[in-house]
């Protein structure tokens, strides 16, 4: 057998879909395909190779999830996560089946909110939630740049190859995830007349997909779609979700308190001796209130405060409060000057 490497390649030379703000995805190629002096590996010469290797669903890590999750900082989303993790209990419960059989309650999940919201980060938080009780749990990804094909017809047996893998390759215990992460690549509403044929073939064939998706035929797996632009999805799509979460909550009083004391902590040596007073943490968290800023935003925010020349607490505080105050924004991710 050939060994193999691990190979990081541009999203655009291999057609994957990109993670967002992961960095490059890794490829197993292996070494009897060659590389050149510099390592890489020569796409147009082994592009046959690779389709063979990569599939339409694609496992993540799960050690790789918790040590992403140790290692932030994860306020909020706790009622959305709570109701994620119940759904997945009643679907893993053979006493439940029959009553969400009864309701129509299939085990699928819409997360739809503005960019930057913590949607992908609920998924694996859910991931580790589930693993709690059941340490073989899985979660999965589906691949579009292995979906989405321009042949006629391959782009719907792809999707179906993506969830006859989820049904008859998975051990019987095994509790599954999957994630359609930006699902409006492909299920933008019909009525668009500029909709690909290739989107409009693959949105017919997810469909028929959640469709078979049933509590008693498929008992150990969740499907979760994410998506920033809700009401641009076909409503076809949006009615075969049961669960609708919107995730865009904001922090309480004593939860923003104790978040902005930890960021602080991580970022200013004075926070060893000084503390936000009172009035001080009124004022930062009414304008969190008044404004659009997310709490990965709040990130954002200190991330800007630190790559300044910051000389004492009072100018921390003041570039910390201008910060909040501009309406800073993960999307431009900028900051006017004082």
């Amino acid at each position: 057998m050939n060994s193999v490497k691990a190979v990081s390649m541009r999203p655009a030379n291999c057609l994957l879909h990109r993670w967002k703000s992961e960095g490059p995805p890794v490829l197993q190629i292996p070494d009897s395909l060659g590389t050149d002096q510099a390592g890489r590996v020569n796409i147009a010469a082994c592009s046959a190779t690779i389709e063979k290797i990569m599939d339409p669903v694609v496992r993540i890590d799960s050690r790789e999830i918790e040590k992403r999750l140790s290692s932030s900082l994860i306020y909020g989303n706790d009622l959305q996560l709570s109701r994620m993790h119940k759904l997945c209990e009643l679907t893993a419960s053979s006493a439940s089946r029959e009553m969400l059989a009864a309701l129509d309650f299939l085990p699928t999940i819409l997360l739809f909110g503005p960019p930057n919201t913590g949607k992908t980060t609920l998924a694996y938080r859910l991931l580790s939630k589930v693993k709690e009780s059941n340490n073989n749990a899985n979660l999965y990804y589906l691949n579009f740049s292995q979906v989405m094909s321009a042949e006629y017809g391959e782009t719907s047996k792809n999707i179906a190859k993506a969830f006859d893998y989820l049904s008859q390759n998975t051990a019987d215990d095994e509790f599954k995830i999957l994630l359609i992460d930006e699902i409006d690549q492909f299920c933008m509403s019909r009525s668009r007349d500029n909709e690909h044929d290739a989107s409009r073939r693959a949105m017919s064939a997810l469909m028929l997909e959640l469709d078979k998706i049933h509590p008693c035929s498929h008992p150990r797996l969740v499907v979760i779609a994410a998506t920033n632009v809700q009401d641009k999805i076909d409503n076809a799509i949006v009615r075969r979700f049961c669960l609708k979460l919107k995730v865009n909550e904001k922090l309480q009083r004593e939860d923003f308190e104790e978040y902005t004391s930890k960021l602080i902590g991580c970022v200013s040596s004075l926070a060893c001796s000084v503390s936000l007073s009172v009035s001080q943490i009124n004022s930062l968290y009414q304008a969190y209130i008044e404004s659009n800023i997310t709490i990965p935003d709040i990130k954002g925010i200190f991330r800007n405060v630190v790559l300044e020349d910051i000389h004492d607490w009072d100018m921390f505080f003041s570039r910390l409060d201008h910060g909040f105050r501009s309406g800073y924004s993960s999307i431009d991710n900028t900051l006017e000057a004082v």
